[in-house]
């Protein structure tokens, strides 16, 4: 997969220097990104990541050098979730909006996925907007989800589904059409929630009555 500037490929064993530094060693990306630390090379164990046919090296194409890495997991019922991280030496450039572009196409395209999603730790802030300019939006907020670097942390989910042609929508079926209004009300009160305009007790309270009267879950 290429990009502009990118190129998003295997993991190659020689990768290990740069992996360790733009990951594994830098604590500025270990606390958005779950992935164990090393403190040295020798401490670091590379070998579970060359030959993952799920995990992708994000690479520069001037240098060839890895500077972050994306992943696919959890596919199932054409759906994944996946997940980045970009050596915060590489920050604010737009090389992370860059590389979740053309992986959400892998996803569409090539995996022949319908709906993928993605989550931060709730208030990176840098990571929503990463997420919104590939045109996902919110999904659901998950309150005490797992517990991170001695912290439990809340995640907010986001979502996008696979892109239609411009007519699709006259094709669609009544069921669809239906399901398709429903995702976007949801994400609209997610919004809403977000920029403080309700509470959260409204936030529950109104998806609540939107599911009770669409009898969809999701």
């Amino acid at each position: 997969m290429e990009t502009e500037r990118l190129i998003i490929d295997a993991i190659k064993a020689s990768d290990k220097e740069d992996f360790f530094t733009n990951i594994s060693h830098d604590r500025r990306v270990l606390e958005t990104f779950i992935c164990a630390y090393a403190e040295t090379p020798e401490q670091f164990d590379f070998s579970k990541y060359p030959g993952r046919e799920d995990l992708f090296a994000i690479r520069l194409k001037e240098t060839g050098r890895l500077i972050g890495i994306i992943l696919y997991f959890d596919e199932k019922d054409g759906a994944c979730e996946i997940g980045y991280g970009l050596g915060s030496a590489y920050w604010g450039r737009g090389y992370a909006t860059e590389a979740v572009r053309r992986f959400l196409e892998y996803c569409f395209r090539e995996r022949g996925l319908e709906t993928v999603y993605a989550s931060f730790f709730t208030g990176n802030e840098a990571s929503r907007r990463v997420m919104e300019k590939c045109g996902m939006t919110f999904s659901r907020f998950s309150e005490k989800e797992l517990t991170y670097l001695g912290k439990e942390r809340d995640l907010t989910y986001y979502s996008v589904s696979r892109p239609r042609e411009e007519n699709d929508w006259e094709n669609l079926s009544y069921e669809e059409k239906n399901h398709q209004l429903f995702r976007h009300q949801k994400a609209l009160l997610g919004e809403f929630l977000r920029r403080g305009a309700i509470s959260r007790a409204q936030y529950e309270k109104s998806l609540g009555d939107l599911k009770e009267k669409t009898g969809y879950n999701d």
